[in-house]
């Protein structure tokens, strides 16, 4: 939608309720309004027309959104306090700089909070993700929040090519999926999962240099953290539980986690938490009384938010789709 009150207009930074839109204005000054929490001055390089589009998805943790500008425009000033952003590109201009170097090649342009200097040529396309430093601490390990932050603030996130379009690809089916089906914003385990994917999709990208290797941990060690993280789930809502909350509540790292889930279940705990939802849902489905529930209801309520691919793996998981489950009544033998 134009823009018609800069004032009462969103600004595209974490916001609580969820929320999904798109702004178009044709005025450099209405565009470093509506971009707060950025602080910046822009200036057209050339004589043309000013036209800058944006689509959002805003979350109490992140900020997701498309940017496209017809004008080529020199942009300084300060980036959001207490967020981490980052730029990845979609269309690149020739003449883009980051910083004064065309860093998109190797790697991530990122932006801890500080200073900003870019030149975007017309034609740039580009999607931009902030993110919760609170979140981050919150959700990973010490050393693994600080490797990711101490990396942003070089300015750049290293990353391969190959990997940098699969991210591409992935914000991009999140923010389009989220304008599609806006109602399933209206589910909290939606909405984490929704966080807890985009921070491990940007953790898949990036290369972090100065991790420590850590050894195979003992047996004793992993069977007492697999012990501990069994007992957690025993009780804890799955739909929003993350690996690195179990690791806390088990006292011991990632890596450990991950051996001991795979010597016992032969699957990382990741991959046990998603198999552990899909079953969850099937029960739902099974038991539902004739009417009462929808598979997308049944999906959202587990986080599962890309309908297209649930479906599928549902499929294989099963044997069968979740709408034949879910005609499907249950039979019980006495």
């Amino acid at each position: 939608m134009p823009l018609d009150d800069p004032i009462t207009s969103p600004k595209i930074q974490p916001t609580a309720p969820p929320l999904i839109g798109s702004l178009e204005v044709d005025d450099p000054v209405l565009y470093e309004e509506i971009a707060r929490p950025w602080e910046f001055c822009v200036t057209p390089l050339t004589a043309g027309p000013f036209v800058h589009r944006k689509e959002f998805l805003l979350t109490p943790t992140f900020a997701l959104y498309q940017d496209s500008f017809q004008c080529p425009s020199r942009v300084f000033g300060m980036t959001p306090p207490g967020l981490l952003g980052f730029a990845v590109p979609i269309r690149l201009g020739r003449r883009s700089t980051f910083w004064n170097d065309s860093l998109h090649e190797q790697g991530l342009p990122a932006s801890h909070p500080g200073a900003l200097e870019a030149n975007i040529d017309a034609g740039q396309v580009h999607l931009i993700v902030l993110i919760s430093l609170d979140f981050i601490h919150r959700t990973l390990a010490p050393d693994l929040a600080s490797a990711l932050l101490s990396a942003a603030a070089t300015r750049v996130l290293p990353a391969s090519g190959a990997k940098l379009d699969e991210l591409k690809r992935r914000l991009l089916c999140m923010l389009r999926q989220a304008h599609r089906s806006p109602m399933m914003l209206e589910h909290p385990a939606v909405l984490r999962a929704l966080e807890t994917d985009l921070l491990a999709r940007l953790l898949e990208t990036v290369e972090l240099p100065g991790l420590s290797a850590e050894r195979r941990p003992s047996s004793i060690k992993r069977q007492r953290g697999l012990d501990r993280a069994l007992e957690f789930l025993r009780d804890a809502d799955l739909s929003v539980l993350t690996v690195p909350r179990l690791c806390g509540e088990s006292g011991v790292s990632q890596r450990t986690l991950e051996y001991a889930f795979l010597d016992t279940y032969g699957m990382a705990p990741l991959a046990f938490l998603r198999r552990w939802r899909f079953h969850a849902v099937r029960r739902q489905l099974t038991l539902a009384p004739a009417g009462s529930l929808t598979i997308t209801q049944a999906a959202y309520g587990q986080g599962f938010y890309q309908l297209g691919r649930f479906t599928a793996e549902y499929r294989q998981l099963f044997g069968e789709g979740p709408l034949e489950t879910l005609r499907r009544s249950p039979r019980v033998h006495k």
